[in-house]
């Protein structure tokens, strides 16, 4: 397979790297001089070529370039796997890889499913996280769930966190629903109770945090750090009462 030059674009800082199938893989222009050095196709999303014979994918020799540790996955920040410019690299272990990808559940939330449709509250959020299912509680509409599996979501992986909803609205409207996190988490901690200080001693006292979190958050008119904050809180007695 030949090789093939980088194409200039109207951003001078940025490269285009032709691939097969008419595809091409972004870059930083100081970078186009080390991927082109290789010719490279099309592969399932990403852009791969052969390297000292070797099945090498772009992502990877760049963060290889940048000193990622290669016992790690390098992610797509925007998850374009064609974008390879460096502020878009990050290294991921496998669990915040995932956290990042864009698969959804029947009703097109992550996080998100039918548990009681029968009942009051028919919507159920749980999280995968550290090898384990989470279950967040039942909720009366798909959008609640999905506030629920957020807040977990970026207390669990942070910035790799893939929300249903954008930050910066999830900082305004989870807010409204913290409270009725709150009992069910209560509720479902009471059925953890005897493995937890032998009385639930340790998740009453996370609900007296949050009450307290919520309550300021009322008096100071709640700004997002402290929406943030009670809702990591939110996702710490989840954690605590699994």
């Amino acid at each position: 397979m030949p090789k093939r030059s980088a194409v200039a674009t109207h951003d001078p800082l940025v490269s285009l790297v032709p691939l097969t199938q008419g595809k091409f893989a972004i870059v930083d222009a100081s970078y186009a001089d080390l991927v082109c050095q290789y010719s490279w196709y099309f592969d399932h999303g990403y852009a791969a070529s052969r390297v000292y014979g070797k099945k090498t994918y772009m992502h990877k020799l760049i963060g290889q370039s940048l000193g990622f540790d290669e016992s790690l996955q390098v992610d797509h920040a925007n998850r374009n796997r064609l974008d390879n410019r460096v502020a878009n690299l990050r290294p991921a272990n496998a669990a915040q890889q995932a956290a990042n990808s864009t698969r959804n559940g029947r009703l097109g939330l992550r996080g998100v499913s039918i548990g009681n449709a029968t009942g009051e509250k028919p919507y159920k959020a749980r999280i995968r996280f550290d090898g384990k299912q989470i279950n967040l509680g039942y909720f009366a509409t798909p959008e609640l769930a999905a506030y629920a599996y957020d807040a977990a979501a970026i207390k669990a992986f942070g910035p790799f966190a893939l929300t249903n909803y954008p930050v910066s609205d999830l900082t305004r409207a989870a807010i409204k629903t913290l409270l009725e996190c709150a009992a069910l988490l209560m509720e479902k901690g009471r059925s953890y109770g005897n493995s937890l200080d032998g009385d639930g001693k340790a998740i009453e006292r996370i609900d007296n945090r949050i009450r307290e979190k919520l309550d300021r958050s009322k008096v100071s008119g709640l700004t997002g750090d402290t929406a943030m904050d009670a809702i990591g809180l939110i996702a710490l007695r989840t954690a605590v009462a699994k």
